[in-house]
Parts: structure tokens; sequence; C-alpha cells
């Protein structure tokens, strides 16, 4: 599935041939496809009967939120990963909310949110949970299991870097700028419209880039972070300009 090309969906749950082992093996591959291809090829999950009779039907199907019922407004949200899939319960809410990924599944059990290496960053109740991304994860999916073991499954969350923070320090070689981006993510830095370096944010986020003096002393600054990952998804920049006093 990896070597693959030119496909959007991967099914993770099949009610003809369903066990909780294939189904978890389905949802590994489909991690592995998401890490392997990245953003600019993200692959969506889908679940369905693949039903031989009517007794097998309605086991498994996917939620699409589209602004009409037609086939073309279907179809655009399922190329555009605008659906959720499920064996059983259902999202109420699901979406992002002041940087915080949100949920609801009044029919479920629990909510977890899971990132790109499968492991599990927050579990709440099903009635409303939410998590912040700390930055390191480069995406997050949502899963709400019933008790009985079914489950919702969330296209993934992908993380795209905040405008970098920073603020202007005068030290005695120059300048530097002092700030705060995604952790590890790599600040790219122009000033008056020519490329000046970069500094990579540590674990915390935080970062620090010595710039030389322009000499009218005036510069207007323009950065930018590439978050860690080898989507080299970019976020919004920021501009700062000083004057020598």
């Amino acid at each position: 599935m990896i070597a693959l090309q030119d496909y959007r969906c991967l099914e993770i749950f099949n009610g003809f041939t369903e066990t909780p082992e294939r189904t978890q093996r389905a949802v590994q591959l489909w991690t592995e496809v998401l890490n392997a291809k990245g953003w600019s090829n993200r692959v969506w999950a889908v679940a369905a009967d693949d039903s031989h009779s009517p007794e097998q039907m309605n086991k498994g199907w996917v939620m699409v939120k589209a602004a009409r019922l037609t086939p073309d407004a279907i179809r655009r949200s399922i190329e555009n990963g605008a659906f959720y899939a499920s064996n059983g319960p259902s999202f109420s809410a699901l979406g992002v909310l002041n940087g915080s990924i949100v949920a609801s599944s009044p029919d479920a059990a629990r909510i977890r949110f899971i990132d790109q290496n499968m492991n599990v960053m927050w579990e709440g109740p099903a009635g409303w949970s939410d998590y912040r991304p700390s930055g390191v994860e480069r995406w997050v999916r949502v899963e709400a299991m019933a008790a009985d073991g079914k489950t919702v499954w969330s296209q993934p969350f992908w993380l795209v870097p905040n405008a970098p923070r920073a603020q202007i320090e005068a030290t005695d070689a120059g300048i530097a700028l002092v700030g705060q981006a995604l952790p590890l993510a790599r600040v790219h830095v122009s000033d008056e419209g020519q490329y000046v370096g970069s500094a990579v944010a540590n674990e915390q986020g935080a970062f620090r880039l010595s710039v030389p003096t322009t000499p009218n002393g005036r510069h207007h600054f323009w950065l930018m972070a590439t978050a860690p990952w080898p989507d080299q998804l970019n976020g919004q920049p920021t501009l700062l300009s000083y004057a020598a006093q």
C-alpha cells in the first residue's frame, strides 16, 4: 500500500470479514501509509459493509460533511477527508476549538487522541473531550469506542506551525531574534527581503538567531517556521521592524 500510487482511501473496517485483530492490523497499515506518504498524499480511512446478503448490511459506514446531498458534493467531501468512519458510534462534535482538538460521542464510552506513532496522547470521557497538541505530534486522530468495542475513527488532524513569536534583543555583536515556535521547527529569517539564516527551535520551542546589523540600523524581519517533519509544512509568517536608537 505504501508503494501504490493515486488512491485516496484505505478500508480499515470491513463488515464481511470483521475481527478485532484484522481491524487493528488495518489501522496499523493506515498509520504506516500516512507516515510514509505524508501531508501532500494524505489517505483517508473508510469503513464499509462489503455485504453479500441483507443481514450483513449496516455494519460499517462513513458519515460525510457536505454542503449539499448530491453526488458531486459527497465525492468532493470524501476526496478532501471531510468524513469519519464507524462501525457503531458517531461523533456529535469533532473539530478544532481555540487550538485544541475537540470531540464528543454520546453513544461511546471513551474518547482517545492518538498520534502518528499510535501513542494515546490523551483519553477522556465520551461526552466531551479535548486535547491540545504539544507540538511534537506530526498528526493526531480521534477514536471513540463503545462498551462493546465498536469504534468511530476520525481522519488525522495534521499540525501546521503557528506563526513564530519573537522579540529583538540588542547584543554586543549586533542584534538577536529570540522567540518561540513549534518544538524542533526550523525558523527561517529574512531581512529587507534578503535571507539571513535560520534557527532550529529546541524541544521547548525556544529559538535564538543572531543577525548582522544594517548600515542604517533599520530592519524589517520576516520569520516563518517549517514543521520538523518530511511534510515541510510552513506556518504563517511573522513581521518585525526594528530601528537602532
